[in-house]
């Protein structure tokens, strides 16, 4: 595939000669002048040093002057043998490209499922759902675009059509790479918003996720502008899949790395603040347990106040974007003598 399409691009830069170059399923056939004998080398998987010659003529080209077999040391059952590992890999990949397919159906969804839940009921709506949500498109995005590569690439299995679309096929390999990327920056996002519940006592939600929001779909923009100059500078070829030049995929794989090293090292710092305070939980103070379920809930603030008899009286206030934040008292009772617990709400 890779020969027919840098045969095509060629012979399109080529004209004014009197016959026409062409590709003949081996060899690429460069224009020529009347009367001329072109030659070219057989083709790799032959691992042969032979040539096969055409001559240019008013009627086009001749046929081969020295046959495939005879040039290039090539026997027909050789010759079915190849056929049939050729067709044996365009079968393969049309499993693995109707897998994949069916899994990124399944994926997109789903996540269109949960995006419309965690939008249409309102009590979802907080600042922890909403980066769940901005984590769901970037998946989304990345299945839509996938489908759209496939549809510009192949009408069928066995048939390539990159050099038939090559400006739309790189936008969309381009798109296709930066939801990659946003994947991985919301995917940290969720590590450190986790990580600032657990580890710091006040911050501010919506200025947090504003800069969320701005990181995470910036900062891969960024990237991916950087390594789309890189290829058109210097690896023009294709549907910018060629990897000639690996210095310029490694513009895409040191943001990931980074990304998955900063999330290892979020998890691992949630993990030893939480152990401790899950181990002793029976032991610890009220307060102290009502600190960690304001973080793990979402909750602004919860404070006790110790009562005469054996109540306490929580007060807290669950955050809602688009209310004023509604102050809601549960007054918790325990019977004397019994483990029943009893629990009323009352707005105030």
């Amino acid at each position: 595939m890779r020969e027919e399409e840098k045969c095509m691009k060629d012979l399109l830069l080529s004209t004014s000669y009197k016959t026409a170059g062409m590709w003949d399923d081996l060899n690429c056939w460069p224009p020529a002048f009347l009367g001329e004998t072109v030659s070219q080398p057989c083709p790799e998987f032959f691992n042969s040093g032979g040539k096969v010659h055409r001559n240019c003529t008013n009627n086009g080209w001749t046929d081969l002057l020295i046959p495939h077999e005879d040039a290039c040391g090539y026997s027909f059952n050789e010759s079915l043998l190849f056929l049939g590992e050729s067709s044996d890999s365009h079968l393969y990949f049309s499993y693995v490209k109707t897998m994949y397919t069916v899994g990124y159906t399944i994926s997109l969804i789903s996540l269109i499922i949960a995006i419309t839940i965690f939008c249409v009921f309102r009590k979802l709506h907080c600042t922890r759902n909403y980066i769940h949500i901005q984590l769901f498109i970037s998946f989304s995005l990345r299945a839509i675009f996938i489908f759209i590569r496939d549809a510009l690439l192949f009408t069928d299995e066995e048939i390539y059509h990159c050099d038939y679309y090559p400006a739309p096929c790189k936008v969309v390999l381009m798109f296709s790479n930066y939801s990659i990327l946003a994947n991985y920056s919301w995917l940290l996002v969720e590590g450190h918003f986790l990580y600032t519940l657990v580890n710091r006592s006040f911050f501010s939600l919506k200025k947090h996720l504003a800069w969320y929001i701005v990181l995470s779909w910036g900062l891969p923009l960024i990237v991916i502008i950087s390594w789309g100059c890189a290829k058109y500078f210097y690896e023009d070829e294709g549907c910018w899949e060629t990897r000639r030049h690996e210095w310029i995929w490694w513009i895409l794989r040191v943001p990931v790395l980074l990304t998955i090293s900063v999330k290892l090292w979020f998890s691992v710092r949630v993990l030893s603040s939480m152990t401790p305070k899950l181990l002793t939980w029976g032991e610890g103070r009220v307060g102290e347990r009502s600190m960690l379920m304001e973080k793990l809930w979402d909750l602004d603030k919860i404070e006790t106040v110790p009562t005469s008899k054996t109540s306490v009286l929580l007060l807290f206030s669950l955050r809602k974007l688009e209310e004023n934040q509604d102050l809601i008292s549960i007054r918790q009772f325990e019977r004397e003598g019994g483990g029943r617990i009893e629990l009323g709400l009352e707005e105030m």
